[in-house]
């Protein structure tokens, strides 16, 4: 009832504050006078409060986008001028929170570790396909376990990637990604990990 009577007070006061805006709008401008003046008084009202909100809107969408874009072309012109590496055999082990499963593989052969929940998945190769294999175990701890290997870059709260399997970046007003060798995966790039990309680059 109470709820009821709340509701029915709202509607009261709305009735009178929209009202009185037309009255005294009607008063001023007598064009407002009228449905068909109460009709272009709602218009004239929806315009200048919509104008704002898309101008505002459209600004931040560029600005955004010429940032990303940017941040895609610096990161673009240091994977061009990276050195190629002399292959060398390091293993890297991925160790779950158990203790018991594990998985071992050639840092060159790894090409990101995603965060699945409870569970880590990394992917990599294995002969000429992709595999992965899930293993119970946080992005946190494995970036501080993998922190020795400066090709292994977290770019995301829930990626690390191996920055020689990246062949480009791109970007858009909403994110930035990492494009991929031999694969069709993009791997997003927070806006505060960013920086650490480049600088793994330098």
């Amino acid at each position: 009832m109470d709820c009821w009577k709340t509701d029915s007070l709202a509607l009261v006061d709305n009735f009178y504050h929209w009202h009185g805006k037309l009255f005294y709008s009607s008063m001023i401008f007598p064009m407002f006078a009228g449905m068909k003046g109460f009709i272009i008084f709602q218009a004239f009202t929806l315009l200048i409060g919509v104008f704002p909100v898309v101008a505002v809107t459209l600004i931040s969408y560029n600005i955004k986008l010429a940032h990303n874009l940017k941040t895609a072309d610096e990161v673009n012109d240091l994977l061009i001028a990276k050195p190629t590496k002399i292959e060398i055999k390091d293993a890297v082990v991925l160790i779950a929170d158990n203790g018991k499963d594990k998985l071992e593989v050639e840092l060159s052969n790894l090409i990101y570790i995603e965060s699945v929940g409870n569970y880590i998945q990394p992917f990599y190769w294995q002969d000429i396909k992709i595999a992965s294999m899930l293993l119970r175990g946080t992005i946190k701890r494995m970036e501080s376990e993998t922190a020795q290997y400066s090709s292994l870059v977290k770019c995301h709260r829930a990626f690390i990637v191996n920055m020689d399997h990246v062949e480009s970046v791109k970007g858009n007003s909403q994110e930035l990604k990492l494009v991929l060798k031999n694969t069709a995966t993009e791997i997003p790039v927070s806006r505060n990990h960013a920086q650490k990309i480049k600088n793994s680059l330098s």
